[in-house]
Order: C-alpha cells, then sequence, then structure tokens
C-alpha cells in the first residue's frame, strides 16, 4: 500500500465514522444532520473530531513509519 491509497482508505474510514455519529445523533437524540454539525462547533466536539482525524491518520502514519524503516534499512 503506497500513501495515497492509505489516505484515501482513511478518509473512507473518517467518512463512514462521521455518517454513522451523525446517524446515531438522529436515531438517539432526535437530531436532524444540520443540527448535529451546528454540534460540531463547541469546543469538546472539536476535540472530538481531532481524534476522528487522528484515527483517519493512521494507515497513512502506519505505511508512512513504514517506507522509512524500509529506507533506513542497509
Amino acid at each position: 500500500m503506497n500513501s495515497g491509497e492509505a489516505l484515501a482508505v482513511g478518509a473512507l474510514a473518517f467518512a463512514v465514522l462521521m455518517a454513522a455519529e451523525c446517524a446515531l445523533a438522529g436515531v438517539l437524540t432526535g437530531q436532524t444532520p444540520a443540527q448535529w454539525l451546528a454540534g460540531l462547533r463547541q469546543l469538546h466536539a472539536l476535540l472530538g473530531v481531532a481524534g476522528q482525524i487522528g484515527f483517519a491518520l493512521m494507515p497513512w502514519w502506519r505505511v508512512a513509519r513504514g517506507l522509512a524503516a524500509s529506507r533506513a534499512k542497509p
């Protein structure tokens, strides 16, 4: 897997995660998607989104780390 593929996998994972969160907000709290998006402006929600972005970047980070390690070997 190259870096571009890893970023695509992470972006897909992020999109699925955010869609699931939006759907759960609708089912569990009755929020509309617009209300859910508006709630993401709060600090605690922004911190959660930052964590989810970190989650989405993990495949890329792993590939990049593996590429750097393979280049360092003689």
